[in-house]
């Protein structure tokens, strides 16, 4: 294989044979000497070797070739949201979410930002819902394991302040600042096990888990496992017009 696009390398210039168990990682590094002393607890047997090159903050094509030149993965990062933001520059990496489900590396939101600044090379940070019971309710403020786990809260302990909040707030939606509403919630960014859905309503019945009215509009990485998920309404409010907007969460 060989990286022909984004950096240049070609694992058969490996620096000691590269054999991968299911579910294992490899990495490439820019300087050995200076990656090493940078991260010593980081065995030297997952490097496989040095590329040539460098990524571009602003985002830029990477292509991964197979022996018979055959594309295996090729797609183009971004800096911008709905890309993690936090991820450009404050030196958080950028991580592809549950990659053995074999998800589409062009698409945003199949990217998030490390738990911790300076990522975590040659593994990984995420975890999955404890358990037992999804819908249990054990410190009984309303709020099931499942939710808790997905706001980073804790189902031992009663708090509701952990969940979305929204307002009216100022924003361009392309031809100027209007009022709009502004929905905004707490995300485990280990929580790699579960999605998350902005959906809307017109009455509380019918809910649409794609609407094309939000934008997300950033992606804070908190410094402490979380980060501050931001979606815009597309659409300046309107006291004639009723929606409704919600958070759904569910397990992979």
């Amino acid at each position: 294989m060989q990286f022909s696009a984004g950096v240049d390398f070609n694992f058969s210039d490996a620096l000691t044979g590269v054999i991968l168990p299911t579910g294992g990682r490899a990495l490439l590094v820019n300087n050995f000497v200076a990656f090493t002393s940078r991260y010593p607890d980081v065995p030297e047997s997952l490097i496989a070797g040095e590329f040539s090159g460098s990524l571009n903050n602003d985002g830029e094509a990477i292509e991964l070739l197979a022996g018979d030149t055959t594309p295996i993965r090729s797609f183009t990062y971004n800096d911008q949201a709905p890309w993690p933001t936090s991820a450009d520059g404050n030196g958080y990496s950028l991580v592809l979410i549950n990659p053995t489900s074999n998800p589409d590396h062009a698409e945003a939101t199949n990217w998030r930002s490390s738990v911790a600044t300076n990522g975590n090379p040659g593994g990984t940070d995420a975890t999955t819902f404890p358990g037992p019971d999804p819908l249990a309710d054990v410190d009984g403020d309303g709020t099931n394991a499942l939710l808790e786990y997905a706001l980073t809260s804790s189902d031992s302990i009663a708090n509701d302040s952990i969940l979305p909040t929204s307002s009216i707030t100022l924003a361009d939606l392309g031809g100027g600042d209007v009022e709009t509403l502004s929905f905004v919630f707490l995300k485990n960014l280990e929580a790699e096990d579960l999605i998350y859905e902005v959906q809307l309503s017109p009455d509380l019945i019918d809910w649409d888990s794609d609407p094309a009215e939000v934008i997300h509009s950033s992606s804070v990485n908190n410094g402490d496992g979380t980060s501050t998920e931001t979606y815009l309404i597309a659409n300046p409010l309107d006291a004639e017009t009723k929606s409704f907007v919600r958070l759904h969460v569910s397990q992979k």
